[in-house]
């Protein structure tokens, strides 16, 4: 099994107001591993991915998306408590809002087979108007994809190069130390035009 060392979880936290008041809380979780040159803060690392590829895909979002911030760290170690980063991103894309648990979805493919090295990601906010009953418009899905890509790439720090990797669940032990991480880097990302769904970040029933 692919063994690997050195990865850092950032975790991108947002909030959506609901429409019968309260506020839900986004969270999209990302992977990077070290590939060469030497380990940087956690901290540090999730600034680059803030300013240099979290900036273009928040972009995308809908104006209702307050971006919270960012919590890092490394998962190698099982008593690593993670660094917050405030974010400095809200939603830009205005206009009526799709409902939440509709979502931007992508396929993440890695260099080893097997179901515990397949990913995916989901986005939301949506803003209606970059959809046209049930996929995205045309120039929202290039602006979608170049946004996706750019965020599967690697950082370049001090030195120092992470790539993105897919950590799988349930072949990794991260509770206790010794800590095992069990992944793949991921080889390519695919964009589904098609609107995904997330159903736990649906807004309760309102009557």
């Amino acid at each position: 099994m692919p063994v690997l060392t050195n990865v850092i979880e950032i975790v991108a936290e947002g909030t959506v107001p609901f429409t019968t008041g309260g506020a839900k809380v986004i969270q999209n979780v990302f992977h990077y591993q070290l590939q060469s040159g030497t380990p940087q803060t956690a901290v540090d690392v999730a600034q680059q991915f803030r300013d240099n590829k979290w900036v273009t895909l928040v972009a995308q979002l809908h104006e209702s998306y307050t971006g919270v911030g960012f919590n890092a760290r490394y998962i190698d170690d099982a008593l690593e408590n993670y660094t917050f980063l405030a974010s400095t991103g809200d939603g830009l894309i205005t206009g009526d809002r799709l409902p939440m648990d509709m979502a931007v979805a992508c396929v993440l493919r890695c260099a080893a087979r097997g179901k515990n090295f397949r990913g995916s990601k989901h986005f939301t906010p949506l803003a209606e108007s970059d959809t046209l009953k049930d996929e995205l418009t045309s120039a929202a899905a290039i602006s979608w994809n170049t946004a996706i890509q750019n965020l599967f790439t690697t950082i370049n720090l001090s030195g120092a190069v992470y790539i993105p990797v897919v950590v799988s669940k349930t072949l990794s032990q991260l509770r206790t130390n010794p800590c095992t991480v069990i992944g793949s880097p991921i080889t390519s990302v695919l964009l589904n035009k098609t609107i995904g769904t997330m159903r736990r970040r649906r807004q309760r029933t309102s009557r």
